[in-house]
């Protein structure tokens, strides 16, 4: 097997900006989650659940198909 040198990354200027402006719309945007949690619901603990499955999907970029059945 051959070895091959490591590969170079450069971080250029615009790649800075990208990274925070997303930072900036993550934090927004759980901001806004922690206010809906901190208030009290009587909610069912299935919705919860769906909620913590979505949001981790949602921050592995996973983005779930439905099945087809037949």
């Amino acid at each position: 097997m051959f070895r091959r040198k490591p590969t170079r990354i450069e971080l250029k200027v615009e790649d800075l900006q990208e990274y925070e402006v997303m930072k900036k719309g993550i934090e927004q945007k759980n901001s806004g989650d922690q206010k809906i949690e901190a208030t009290p619901v009587d909610a069912d603990e299935l919705e919860g659940a769906k909620l913590r499955i979505s949001m981790i999907n949602e921050r592995l970029g996973y983005k779930p198909q439905p099945r087809v059945s037949n």
